[in-house]
């Protein structure tokens, strides 16, 4: 609920003008996540991207663990008053 919470409120802050654009995304691809390449990997799952005319898959990946913060938040697409919007994976 936080996070959907945190979502509306990124949207809020967007003004509503990104969300307006983007139809609904496509259903996520079940990915095989191969094997960490150490273990201060962490894995970024691929989500669905907009390119202004639909959606492209953007594949999943391994990026490097940042100690300075306490977790990692995928990034996911919310529902909004406006339509829907991106909200990028980032630290916290």
């Amino acid at each position: 609920m936080k996070k959907v919470l945190a979502a509306c409120g990124m949207l809020l802050a967007l003004g509503g003008t990104a969300a307006a654009q983007y139809p609904p995304p496509p259903p996520l691809y079940q990915e095989v996540v191969p094997v960490a390449p150490g273990p201060r990997w962490i894995w970024q799952p691929g989500h669905w991207q907009w390119n202004g005319y639909n959606y492209v898959w953007i594949r999943g990946r391994y990026i490097p663990v940042r100690p300075a913060y306490r977790r990692w938040v995928p990034g996911q697409w919310v529902a909004g008053p406006g339509g829907w919007a991106w909200v990028p994976a980032h630290w916290q």
